[in-house]
């Protein structure tokens, strides 16, 4: 079995300028056919610490024994961080 996390999307909610991020939690088998996905999802407020908040996101993450986001998930979702209203 193999566990996977997937950056699936990033939302600007204008009425709070909230980034929504929906990240999805996959395993699948050794062929890399997915048997289960589950969404799990954050919400960054503004002047929120990107930093410490996707820590805090990668270690609840790793709790329930999947991986961190990678570098370049993050900076994706800093550059949303970055443009919101």
């Amino acid at each position: 079995m193999h566990t996977s996390t997937i950056l699936d999307r990033i939302e600007i909610e204008p009425q709070t300028g909230n980034v929504a991020v929906r990240i999805l939690k996959q395993i699948a088998d050794e062929s890399g056919q997915v048997l289960a996905s589950q969404i799990h999802r954050t919400s960054i407020a503004p002047k929120t610490d990107l930093a410490t908040h996707m820590a805090a996101v990668n270690a609840h993450l790793a709790a329930m024994g999947y991986p961190p986001l990678s570098d370049a998930d993050i900076a994706r979702i800093n550059a949303a961080t970055a443009i919101r209203l």
